[in-house]
């Protein structure tokens, strides 16, 4: 299944809202989408987060550190990994795009049914 708005991802409200809530203190410029298994809504419980990041400038090591400290410290009971767009090869970049939901637009599951 290719996520759209209208597919949920496999989070909660609240697990959606804390993600939004990480990447707008650490990356307010950058675009994020969610993929991989949430993306699909086809994840278990513990199932980490892909999420790839699109920005004009590489991430710097200090914003991949406090990034990954913000979710190691959240209540978030999965892994959260950190892909940018421009280390991926074209054809991998292109797959992940065509299977990604934007974080932005994305619906959570408890949320799939109003």
């Amino acid at each position: 299944m290719t996520p759209t708005s209208d597919n949920p991802v496999a989070l909660t409200s609240a697990q959606l809202a804390l993600i939004r809530r990480i990447v707008a203190k650490r990356l307010p410029d950058a675009t994020v989408r969610i993929f991989g298994s949430r993306a699909r809504a086809k994840a278990k419980p513990h199932s980490d987060l892909d999420l790839l990041v699109e920005s004009d400038a590489p991430l710097t090591l200090r914003q991949r550190r406090l990034l990954a400290d913000d979710f190691d410290e959240s209540p978030l009971p999965f892994r959260v990994d950190i892909v940018e767009y421009a280390e991926l090869n074209n054809s991998f970049a292109a797959s992940i795009l065509a299977r990604s939901a934007p974080l932005a637009m994305a619906k959570p599951v408890d949320e799939a049914s109003r």
